[in-house]
């Protein structure tokens, strides 16, 4: 997928609290580029829904994740801070890919804080 100059892959992490972290990793150094979901404990999600990132260094974020049919935004917002952070839904083929049925095009490489890979 693309982020704005970045030719990105998607990885799967896992939040402390059991909730997905969608992370973007450059496809070709597999070097961090941003992470793309926010993890808004005291809010509530529905199985297989995502908080996106889509302020400041992220913006844009939401609507490159759809392009790339990994996520379909619900049209919901929560209020966090100063910003609105938007709902989305994981797409099916996107999502049997989490869910390990599909083998994933992402490296697995790092540990990021707070996250599990």
């Amino acid at each position: 997928m693309r982020f704005r100059e970045w030719l990105c892959e998607i990885q799967q992490a896992t939040y402390s609290n059991g909730r997905t972290a969608l992370l973007l990793v450059d496809a070709k150094t597999g070097e961090s580029i941003a992470v793309a979901t926010a993890n808004l404990p005291h809010e509530s999600l529905e199985p297989g829904q995502v908080f996106i990132k889509d302020h400041s260094e992220n913006h844009g974020m939401l609507e490159a994740l759809e392009k790339a049919g990994i996520v379909k935004a619900t049209g919901e917002t929560v209020h966090s801070g100063f910003v609105q952070v938007p709902k989305a839904t994981l797409l099916s083929e996107f999502q049997k890919i989490l869910d390990g049925k599909t083998k994933s095009p992402a490296a697995e490489k790092g540990n990021d804080k707070g996250m599990e890979r």
